[in-house]
């Protein structure tokens, strides 16, 4: 229960390694990899307290989870909301499927 009143926003980020002419990582200062950040996400009331998941789609979509608050939203790369999910068990990763995946389920 605590767990929902806590209040804040969470963020999806991707990252890409910085890689050289010859595609080895760079190093950058202080010994590090260097990234770059390549998409990101953020909507007001996401907010994922101590577990969710980012997956990338096939078709280029986001698909996330929060885990407290159990449902899942999949997000465009422009961030647009495309899809919701409120569940009533907490929705620890979530998968989306299509028909050919599904088969002779959806008959």
């Amino acid at each position: 229960m605590a767990e929902r009143a806590m209040t804040g926003v969470s963020n999806v980020h991707e990252f890409l390694p910085v890689l050289d002419e010859d595609g080895n990582y760079v190093l950058g200062k202080g010994g590090r990899f260097e990234v770059k950040q390549v998409w990101s996400w953020e909507e007001e009331g996401f907010f994922a307290t101590t577990q969710g998941s980012a997956k990338r789609l096939p078709n280029g979509n986001t698909l996330l989870s929060n885990t407290g608050k159990q449902y899942v939203i999949e997000v465009t790369p422009d961030g647009k909301t495309v899809a919701r999910y409120k569940g009533t068990a907490p929705s620890f990763k979530a998968f989306k499927f299509t028909k050919e995946e599904l088969g002779d389920l959806l008959e």
